[in-house]
């Protein structure tokens, strides 16, 4: 079982904003309730193509995968197709 958490690494309006990373805990604890056996738990920044408008650093990123024992972090573009296939390749 794998469950994959994306968040913006800006602040842009959109679902995918620096709320979409204030809420990860809450869907990261409400997922571990109804997945079972709990799932391996990739955390993926992604629009790193607009870094000049970036308001989650990664080690900021880094901190939350470790205190929350993920096990998998990594940061990509969709739009500039970076590093979107090592995500897969990593599953």
């Amino acid at each position: 079982l794998l469950l994959i958490m994306v968040y913006s690494i800006t602040s842009n309006i959109s679902i995918f904003s620096i709320e979409s990373f204030n809420n990860l805990d809450g869907w990261l604890q409400e997922n571990k309730i109804f997945l079972k056996p709990d799932p391996n738990v990739f955390l993926i920044g992604n629009k790193t193509d607009q870094e000049s408008q970036r308001k989650i650093s990664k080690e900021h990123a880094l901190e939350f995968k470790i205190n929350h024992r993920l096990d998998f972090f990594m940061e990509c573009s969709a739009k500039a197709d970076q590093n979107t296939k090592d995500v897969f390749i990593e599953a």
